[in-house]
């Protein structure tokens, strides 16, 4: 913790918090002291106790107690306790003014010792009920009297160590947490980053070759194609890089994709989409669903046209996202991918930093059946 992390928010914090606890040491100096002496006394208070604080959090227990030399810090902690004690034992005949003193109470003209002794002494020698005399006070006994602005200045800047010790321990926690996050958020985006290296390269020969049979055959629908695939490519490259896109974006990649998966099938595919009924000006991450059907086209065997199949629906309703997509799951000799991997793994990860408490995930494979349904509250996002 240093002061360049002190923002505007917290600076405003701190002075208000300041100002509620110099209104408090100043109410109880009011009540029995002249208003100069009050208020000489509650801005002693409140320089030396905000010296200590400040002090103590970005000097005392970063650079000592949490930088592995914790005797200097107690040392140093005595050592200012010593101090405020000191400060408020020498200041105190200037700062406490106008109040009458005992001891010149007691030297006023006019003023008479009790009758058969002196004032200035004890009366340890004088008779008490007839030939009853105080006894003499131990040898051994030693009176030690401690000055109230000591034991003041002692409590009160023990007290504000304290507090400030507590307050350090919870901005530190804030920013060991705010470091975990960002490093979780930094290590997402690598994985993203991993991701698209991988699948837009095979993704890209494929769809190259799609459209090369496409243009040996002059086909009408090569042109179109080719847009296609600039659509994606713009999306993958330029605006997946942006924390949020309009949802309609997602779905024209989304049919796109699906397009393209269409022309390596001879036959049309078992194939059900319905993702029309939505609200395209809702903002989500990107890239969030298509893992999903890009799972479900790996493993259904779609290719397959009398067992494989896949069923796709996206609908919005308000602020929330409706996601739900199924596939056929085959038995096969051939050894493949277990449905989910990497893709999958780093969609959770970003839903449960990106939409706390916000989202509802469920992905399950029952029945030679693999289903994943999800709800995104984009509200407030």
């Amino acid at each position: 913790m240093t002061l360049k992390n002190i923002k505007i928010k917290t600076i405003g914090l701190h002075t208000s918090i300041w100002i509620g606890y110099s209104l408090l040491i100043f109410y109880g100096p009011f009540t029995f002291l002249p208003l100069k002496s009050a208020m000489l006394f509650g801005l002693r208070a409140l320089t030396i106790n905000a010296v200590i604080f400040y002090s103590n959090t970005f000097w005392l227990l970063p650079k000592y107690l949490f930088g592995g030399r914790p005797a200097r810090f107690f040392l140093i902690a005595a050592m200012i306790t010593a101090a405020t004690a000191s400060i408020n034992y020498i200041t105190e005949p200037y700062i406490i003014t106008g109040v009458n003193d005992r001891t010149h109470q007691t030297n006023e003209p006019g003023h008479q010792p009790a009758e058969g002794g002196d004032a200035t002494k004890p009366q340890m020698d004088q008779p008490m009920d007839g030939n009853k005399k105080m006894p003499p006070p131990s040898p051994f006994f030693i009176p030690v009297r401690i000055h109230p602005m000591i034991i003041n200045g002692i409590f009160s800047s023990l007290g504000m160590l304290f507090i400030s010790t507590f307050f350090f321990l919870i901005m530190r926690d804030r920013e060991l947490q705010q470091k975990k996050l960002d490093l979780i958020n930094q290590n997402l985006e690598f994985e993203m980053k991993f991701l698209k290296s991988q699948i837009n390269p095979h993704f890209l020969f494929n769809a190259l070759n799609n459209i090369y049979a496409l243009s040996i055959i002059k086909a009408a629908n090569t042109p179109d194609m080719i847009l296609k695939l600039s659509d994606m490519l713009r999306f993958t490259i330029y605006d997946s890089d942006n924390q949020r896109v309009k949802l309609g974006k997602e779905l024209t990649y989304i049919k796109n994709f699906i397009d393209f998966q269409r022309l390596k099938m001879d036959t049309e595919p078992n194939l059900m989409v319905n993702i029309d009924q939505c609200n395209n000006e809702l903002t989500i991450e990107p890239m969030l669903l298509i893992p999903f059907i890009e799972n479900s086209f790996k493993h259904s065997h779609i290719e397959n046209t009398q067992r494989g199949w896949i069923k796709l629906k996206i609908n919005t309703e308000g602020a929330k996202i409706y996601f739900s997509v199924s596939n056929s799951v085959l038995p096969t000799t051939i050894s493949r991918d277990v449905p989910g991997g990497i893709g999958i793994e780093n969609v959770r990860k970003r839903l449960e930093l990106l939409y706390p408490g916000k989202f509802d995930l469920k992905i399950e494979t029952h029945n030679d059946v693999h289903s994943v349904k999800m709800v995104i509250d984009t509200d407030k996002h």
